[in-house]
């Protein structure tokens, strides 16, 4: 599996399209465990995102697959392949988000 690294551009594109954060942002519950975990991934991979950024995210890669919100994201691994997938979309093509 590749790691976000190799996608570098898309990752920046993905980063400068994120609205500013919210500072007293509060996270649906049914969404909290994916937001959470799309944070830790990014914040272990060096990338500091806030909580309404890190669900600017996930609805991005939901939206790059056709769905208003997608399942997965269920463990810090699993968010972070999805990141990366989202990231080789905006690269290589299936880039409906238009990044």
């Amino acid at each position: 599996m590749r790691s976000l690294s190799d996608y570098s551009d898309g990752l920046k594109r993905l980063l400068l399209s994120l609205e500013s954060p919210e500072k007293d942002y509060q996270v649906n519950d049914s969404k909290l465990l994916v937001v959470r975990n799309v944070h830790d991934a990014l914040l272990r991979e060096g990338y500091p995102v806030s909580m309404s950024q890190a669900e600017e995210i996930w609805s991005a890669y939901s939206f790059n697959k056709y769905a208003s919100w997608m399942v997965g994201g269920e463990t810090v691994e699993d968010a972070l392949s999805a990141v990366i997938e989202l990231c080789d979309d905006i690269e290589n093509g299936e880039n409906h988000i238009g990044l």
